[in-house]
């Protein structure tokens, strides 16, 4: 007897001792399942390099934007170097939730800090709206109720001869120099009130900074389609996937260059019609349209965050998935409620309600030799008592190695699945033996 008291002893010392291990290596936020994906996978990746990259980008753009509005006055321009600089600022704070984010969980935020990225790109969105939006469409109206029937301007400068032009009131060929190379660039195929008008009201430069903008735009642009390109799973589309993201960064990154190189775009527009129409309300118009792409970038930031930040619970693909592992496993009889939500673009908590099978665990404790020691203690009621004590200790712990064995299942094929609670939820509410002995005593 002491031969197969050691035996269940060592049995039960080795499993405490491996559930501590295991405990102290997934304290790290879950991240350690994350390799079962790629040996290199980090989701920190994409969205760092895409803020890291639309920082530098767009604070080279924001400065030669204004030093176009500067020598322009242009109202769309403005619209423009508002546009920038905001989104300079707005991926400042990005790449703040991105380091925030990034931290291991502690005593006073157990699962972890992941939201963080929400609440700052939240902060990001609203600054969008109510800094950039309102403000360039604030510009844009007020250029409409009062149009300038003279564009006044205080220096023009000939960026070929270095000739100043100081208040310009009417745009006329006689103040540009003719043999200027700008001038007889843009007349060789331009007419010469055209070439007149654009080069009063806006300068060779403007062009050249809005063509600037977008190239390096449209380069951070197509940098993040590639990363995400490479990321997403095989045999889904890269339109699909960017639905699927989660990480409000990556599509903050992505909208706001997109609406970058649209506002350029804009704003070619803008200029163009007021230059061929020498009429400069085509300007504020472009300048409007700016703030509503502005406007509209920022509603569906808010609104993706919102969710998040709330409490959004997994799409029912998951779901399906983690109850078809469930099901699979000889220990689990039913599955019934599955509780979820996202704590950050790589992890989400679930509660799952599940009802265990009796006969599996009672299967597993016979192995262990129990049913002969049962045999044997059968008349003795003191060491039958002890039997039944370490044998419901060890159905406890059987059942502990069973829930752990299905959290690793689960998370090998989910890696997103950080925290998993299995909750024990019998379809039956009384004690099988009262049920048996009552049955009995009708008989």
């Amino acid at each position: 007897m002491m031969v197969h008291d050691n035996h269940l002893f060592s049995q039960q010392r080795e499993f405490s001792i491996s559930l501590r291990t295991r405990t102290l290596s997934n304290n790290g936020y879950g991240n350690n399942h994350q390799n079962t994906k790629k040996e290199d996978y980090d989701p920190q990746k994409i969205s760092r390099n895409a803020v890291v990259k639309a920082i530098a980008g767009n604070t080279f753009i924001t400065a030669i934007k204004f030093a176009a509005y500067i020598t322009s006055g242009s109202a769309t321009l403005l619209a423009e170097t508002c546009h920038s600089l905001i989104d300079s600022l707005n991926q400042g704070l990005l790449y703040l939730g991105i380091k925030q984010s990034a931290k291991t969980p502690d005593q006073k935020y157990q699962y972890g800090y992941g939201r963080a990225r929400y609440f700052y790109s939240l902060v990001s969105a609203l600054g969008i709206w109510w800094i950039g939006s309102f403000s360039v469409m604030y510009n844009g109206i007020q250029t409409l109720i009062h149009p300038p029937s003279h564009h006044t301007h205080p220096k023009i400068t000939d960026i070929a001869t270095g000739t100043e032009h100081h208040n310009v009131l009417v745009p006329t060929s006689d103040m540009i120099e003719k043999d200027s190379w700008s001038y007889m660039f843009l007349n060789s195929f331009l007419p010469d009130q055209m070439v007149t008008t654009m080069m009063c009201h806006y300068g060779l430069v403007t062009p050249i900074v809005l063509l600037i903008s977008f190239v390096i735009d449209g380069g951070v642009l197509l940098s993040v389609i590639k990363d995400l390109r490479e990321e997403k799973p095989k045999g889904m589309g890269i339109f699909q996937y960017m639905k699927s993201i989660q990480d409000p960064m990556v599509l903050a990154v992505l909208l706001e260059d997109l609406a970058a190189c649209l506002g350029v775009v804009i704003a070619f527009a803008g200029i163009g019609m007021s230059v061929y129409t020498d009429n400069l309300i085509y300007d504020s118009v472009a300048s409007l349209a700016i703030g509503g792409l502005l406007g509209l970038v920022s509603l569906s930031l808010i609104q993706l965050n919102r969710n998040y930040l709330i409490g959004r619970s997994i799409d029912s693909k998951m779901e399906a998935k983690i109850r078809d592992i469930l099901m699979k496993r000889e220990s689990i009889e039913a599955v019934y409620a599955i509780q979820s939500q996202w704590l950050s673009p790589t992890s989400f908590s679930v509660t799952i309600e599940v009802d265990f099978n009796g006969y599996y665990f009672c299967k597993v404790l016979k192995e262990l030799g129990y049913e002969k020691e049962f045999i044997k203690k059968s008349k003795d009621v003191k060491e039958l008592m002890k039997l039944l004590n370490w044998y419901t200790e060890d159905v406890t712990k059987a059942m502990e190695r069973e829930i752990i064995d299905i959290e690793d299942d689960i998370r090998s094929h989910i890696p997103e699945a950080t925290f998993i609670e299995l909750e024990p939820s019998s379809s039956m509410t009384g004690f099988r033996i009262v049920e048996y002995m009552l049955s009995d005593s009708r008989k």
